[in-house]
């Protein structure tokens, strides 16, 4: 892809559900390889001795024209995203990548996302003067340097993402893009990752916003040739005080330490989330994995099997693979994610798990449970793809508390009994306002250029959603070209 492996240098690639998956990696057992630490690194200074001319270093530059233009009807809504950007790659010296790229345009107030707003992804986002349409500005950087083969430095504005599926309960790369830091250091079988974000909480309006931070550390262990366990561990905090601004927490600096006693020292009710993701290949053609996303958890309480408020967790187990066929090759995964009501959530809004309004794990936030099955056949530059999605997941009313499934409301409104005294118990998936989708969406697609990899598409939709015992169902079509550089994301 844009011509980096005529020659022996590291680069991070642009990474597109469509285009590149983690089970295309030649080296798919190496034991120094971690599929779940995305974006990942190609030929780093690690695997050098694996490529013809170890030590050879051309100075690269190549810039792509991007675009993103969308039109369609769904909901009995026409919607469309209309936008051109351009992308940048920089290889000054050894071990060291720059890359950039900026998309801009308009578009609508729906903009093609089921979970309602404006264009969810784009770093900029604002109202035109006719108050029906918006324009956005998605603009993602990434500056990545290996001093040696150990130790890898980034950061920029971009996604990050830890794990193998089509989700990610722990870090997912839906959403908006924010600022980050990071360093990575690999040691045998091992990788561990240490990054620090700076997140924003915008009022209702996106005409300002309120800054927060997180920390976060992941460590990777392929431990069998094709066995991969992974820990993960994250804070957020909030960047306001009252009336006084917090700032960076120094203590959360550290690359080493546990956040939760660390936390205890401080005496803040910051929020720490804990997790694992675990996968098997069982060869190049199929992959196991799960997740576990511990956010509160007190055993007493499970065994008691009383569903309280403060049992917050969630898991994932999904199955993937390809096979390579005479005319093409096949993609296949079905997984399930299921999240306990009030995960990701926290008293204070501006600590909760997300950026910019979106979650950033599972688009869906929390309180739910949800099956995703997607094949995608492709043959020369065709491509054709089906996806197949059932979710239960517990809403609002149209009230002011919260039963748990938006993670952006604070967790003390939830319900309370004729006491006025909050319940804590007797929460399950689905509680609240209990609804059903069901969504089948086939597609196809052309690359136009490969070498740009812009793709033109069409995309049909069935979708039957059902509210309170009553079942709407719409129908959708999509056109539109676009340049697929990152996960677009918007098949829930």
């Amino acid at each position: 892809m844009f011509g980096f492996q005529a020659f022996a240098q590291e680069y991070i690639p642009w990474e597109s559900h469509f285009v590149a998956d983690s089970l295309d990696w030649q080296d798919n057992f190496d034991f120094e390889e971690h599929r779940s630490i995305h974006p990942r690194i190609n030929n780093r200074r690690t695997n050098f001795r694996s490529v013809e001319n170890p030590v050879a270093h051309k100075t690269y530059f190549n810039i792509t024209p991007l675009a993103d233009v969308v039109y369609g009807q769904t909901f009995n809504d026409f919607q469309f995203r209309s936008g051109l950007g351009v992308a940048m790659d920089y290889m000054p010296l050894r071990g060291m990548h720059i890359k950039a790229a900026y998309i801009g345009g308009i578009a609508n107030t729906n903009v093609i996302n089921y979970q309602g707003g404006v264009y969810p992804f784009a770093l900029v986002r604002k109202p035109l003067a006719n108050g029906s349409n918006f324009s956005y500005h998605d603009i993602r950087a990434r500056v990545s340097y290996s001093p040696n083969k150990h130790f890898n430095f980034q950061a920029g504005i971009d996604n990050n993402r830890f794990g193998e599926g089509d989700r990610s309960l722990l870090l997912d790369d839906y959403g908006t893009p924010y600022p980050f830091a990071q360093m990575r250091i690999k040691l045998w079988r091992f990788e561990y990752v240490s990054m620090h974000t700076y997140l924003q909480n915008p009022n209702s309006n996106f005409t300002s916003s309120r800054p927060k931070f997180s920390a976060m550390h992941y460590l990777s262990m392929n431990l069998l040739k094709g066995l991969n366990i992974s820990f993960f561990e994250t804070v957020v905090y909030d960047g306001i005080i009252g009336n006084q601004r917090r700032g960076v927490e120094w203590e959360y600096l550290n690359p080493f330490v546990i956040y939760r006693p660390i936390e205890f020292t401080l005496g803040s009710t910051d929020k720490v989330q804990l997790g694992a993701n675990l996968s098997y290949s069982f060869n190049s053609a199929l992959t196991i994995y799960s997740q576990v996303l511990i956010d509160e958890f007190k055993i007493n309480l499970l065994r008691a099997r009383e569903r309280h408020i403060a049992n917050k967790y969630g898991f994932q187990f999904g199955i993937k693979g390809i096979r390579e066929l005479n005319t093409g090759l096949i993609r296949y995964s079905t997984e399930i994610n299921l999240v306990r009501p009030y995960t990701y959530g926290h008293a204070n809004p501006g600590q909760a798990f997300t950026n910019m309004s979106n979650p950033l794990a599972h688009p869906l936030g929390s309180n739910f449970i949800e099956n995703s099955t997607r094949v995608l056949y492709k043959s020369g530059r065709w491509d054709f793809s089906l996806d197949i999605l059932y979710y239960l997941r517990g809403n609002q009313f149209n009230d002011s508390i919260n039963w748990g499934g938006e993670v952006n409301f604070s967790t003390s409104l939830s319900p309370v009994d004729d006491n006025q005294e909050r319940i804590e118990t007797g929460f399950f998936i689905g509680s609240g306002n209990k609804i059903n989708v069901a969504k089948v969406q086939a597609g196809a697609g052309y690359m136009l250029f490969p070498k740009y990899r812009t793709r033109a598409f069409v995309t049909l939709e069935s979708l039957w959603f059902t509210n309170q015992g009553q079942t709407n169902y719409y129908q959708g079509v999509f056109v539109g070209i676009r340049s697929e550089l990152w996960n677009d994301r918007r098949n829930y």
